[in-house]
């Protein structure tokens, strides 16, 4: 890989298939809703609870990116910033327009 290192290389898949994961405990939400759980889950892990623990895997993903300095946490907040407001227009509802505000608020403070 070009420019890479293992470590980097190993840091970036990590955050492909952590990505992976979320976008298939979200459409499972989306399909079967918040607390619905797969019958031959003995555990019973709702939808909610299986997004949340791949959200977590993911964040552990980004953390490793900035820890290691590959991103930089100062860009991506900005980044975050400039979607939560460019993104309004394409927004439907008006809970998570005022939800979009609220986080532009709390990044700018934090």
């Amino acid at each position: 890989m070009d420019n890479l290192n293992a470590a980097q290389a190993e840091r970036l898949v990590r955050l492909i298939e952590e990505c992976a994961e979320v976008i298939h405990a979200a459409t499972k939400t989306l399909r079967h809703g918040y607390e619905s759980y797969s019958p031959f889950d003995d555990a019973k892990e709702t939808n909610r609870q299986y997004l949340e623990r791949e959200s977590g895997n993911l964040l552990m993903a980004f953390e490793l990116l900035k820890e290691s300095g590959d991103q930089n946490f100062d860009n991506i907040v900005r980044e975050a910033k400039l979607k939560a407001v460019n993104g309004l227009p394409y927004l439907h509802e008006e809970e998570n327009k005022k939800l979009c505000l609220t986080i532009v608020k709390e990044l700018s403070n934090g």
